[in-house]
């Protein structure tokens, strides 16, 4: 029977399946065995740590093999061989100047980026430095790009790098010294052959970096949920020219049929779902989501466990207490579930559900906790789904438009309140003067999360929210177009996104957008508030069927 793999092997795997293109750049890059290899004519000064005799300045040697040569076809038929793109840049001394720049569109589109530390003698790595910073705007929150960077290096002093990349990163962490973490950037360090290494275990072959690279990646991305996201994004790669011949040229006139029947500047607004659709039915083909199945979720608790989390309970033993959840993980919360964890798991059951009747409640209170390490903030990961399962994540830049599930601070002197728009979709365009949009409004729950329907991250602050729904707490509020936009879109100021309303005495910032499903379930509860009926109903026949009124 086959070895199970553990967590970490399988989120090498996905990390493998994923990375599609590696991009290098040193200066020494060499393409074939004998590429730039001459015989040394003079004697001068090394200007390197790890650096050798050479010739006359300006002329190649053999220093090109030493340990600061790279030998690329070696290293690109090595990632060939794993189903990855491999590309090399060997910047020219008269081409440094304005390699940064000129090459960036090509180094910001790859996977994963090695950088040689010295480049054309800038011994104190400024242009490699000058190449992080560029590639760190591109991993900033509103880009959303995730990014590996490598630097592999001859020179010797590899603790100076790290320091210098902190620096300029401006991070304090200190748990790995060879590896830095600024935000969706990950920087790791190692060194090439031959160099003379305290830590020799920084050091690495050439033959070796590929499988480097995929168990950095793996480091910096894998997840449970990350590894599905990895595995779907590597799915669609596979799919893409399958999906291009579902939407080929020959659906081009029928679309502008529609277009003209409907209305020309909606009709723009369909094509966008039309292609989600096809990617979820090519996820859901692949099954990608049974990969966050049980299986997985055991390598997981299994990783956690390796990593130090502890179930102990007062009374219940740690391997008790590990079987009791691994076999709650595994069964849930269900009514039968419950009752077999009290029965074969009693003393593991009483610390973490306390009794039958309430054991979700008292899950929820605690079992994210129980599943991470000190210092990793449970609450906040717990709030980050809530947000993400229900709030609409915006990858770009483009300015919010006034619409169903739009959320808005309305500031009228020092009054505040928040407020959700409840406007249906199709009236929300076409706008060419004033209109009214309705808004119900949200009151901050706090102390708790009881009747609490929606977490909201405003301005750094998770702000607990319930909805008012009921139809005398509705407010018209009108708003105006500007400009050429027949929607009402925000306008960017210094503290935030604005909606312009008629009134000038009251503003309304944009805070977030519900996603459309949760909009559209508003919308439904209101509708249904709005369309009650009243009845006049024999009191005494109503209160004998119904004993509860």
């Amino acid at each position: 029977m086959p070895r199970s793999l553990s967590f970490a092997e399988w989120s090498r795997d996905v990390a493998a399946e994923f990375l599609a293109n590696v991009l290098v750049v040193d200066d020494r890059a060499r393409l074939a065995g004998n590429d730039e290899i001459t015989k040394p004519t003079a004697l001068i000064t090394p200007l390197r740590q790890a650096g050798t005799a050479t010739a006359d300045e300006g002329e190649p040697t053999t220093r090109e093999n030493g340990a600061h040569g790279l030998d690329a076809k070696a290293l690109i038929d090595q990632f060939a061989r794993l189903g990855i793109i491999c590309g090399a840049c060997r910047p020219g001394q008269d081409e440094i100047g304005t390699f940064p720049k000129s090459f960036f569109r090509v180094i910001e589109r790859a996977d994963v980026v090695i950088l040689d530390w010295v480049l054309h003698e800038f011994k104190n790595g400024e242009k490699t430095l000058e190449l992080i910073r560029e590639l760190l705007k591109s991993t900033k929150k509103e880009k959303g790009r995730a990014r590996l960077i490598l630097i592999y290096t001859g020179e010797n002093d590899l603790t100076k790098i790290v320091a210098d990349i902190r620096k300029e990163l401006k991070v304090t962490d200190n748990s790995d010294s060879y590896t830095i973490d600024a935000g969706a950037l990950r920087v790791s360090v190692f060194a090439k052959e031959g160099n003379r290494l305290e830590h020799k275990k920084r050091q690495i072959e050439e033959k070796d970096l590929p499988e480097t690279v995929i168990t950095e990646f793996s480091l910096m991305a894998g997840g449970l949920v990350s590894n599905v996201a990895l595995r779907s994004l590597a799915v669609l790669r596979a799919n893409t020219h399958q999906l291009l011949r579902t939407f080929n040229h020959t659906l081009d006139a029928p679309y502008v049929t529609h277009r003209t029947l409907l209305l020309p500047e909606e009709a723009s607004s369909h094509v966008v779902p039309l292609i989600v659709a096809e990617i979820q039915s090519i996820l859901e083909d692949e099954k990608i989501g049974s990969i966050a199945g049980t299986q997985n979720v055991m390598r997981w608790l299994k990783h956690q466990v390796q990593r130090g989390i502890k179930f102990s309970l007062q009374h219940t033993p740690e391997n008790a207490a590990l079987k009791g959840m691994t076999y709650l993980l595994k069964h849930g919360v269900g009514e039968a579930a419950v009752a077999d964890v009290f029965a074969s798991h009693k003393k593991f059951a009483l610390g973490m559900l306390q009794n039958k009747d309430n054991a979700a409640k008292h899950l929820a209170k605690g079992l994210t906790e129980r599943l991470t390490l000190e210092g990793e903030r449970p609450t906040d990961s717990d709030q980050s789904l809530a947000m993400l399962m229900s709030i609409r994540s915006r990858y770009g830049s483009p300015p919010p438009i006034l619409r169903l599930g739009t959320i808005v601070l309305e500031t009228k002197g020092k009054h505040t309140r928040f407020l959700l728009c409840v406007q249906p979709v199709c009236d929300s365009v076409r706008i060419e003067k004033e209109r009214a949009f309705p808004f119900l409004p949200l009151r901050i729950v706090g102390g708790g999360y009881s009747d609490c329907e929606f977490l909201i991250k405003d301005q750094s602050k998770v702000l607990r929210f319930a909805l008012q729904t009921k139809p005398f707490e509705a407010k018209m509020i009108t708003f105006k177009p500007s400009g050429r936009d027949r929607e009402i879109v925000a306008r960017n100021a210094k503290t935030g996104r604005f909606f312009k309303a008629t009134s000038r005495r009251t503003t309304y910032r944009w805070i977030a957008d519900l996603k459309p499903d949760h909009a559209q379930r508003v919308a439904n509860d209101y509708a249904y508030k709005i369309s009650r009926v009243g009845l006049n109903e024999s009191e005494w026949l109503r209160k004998i069927s119904n004993p509860k009124t």
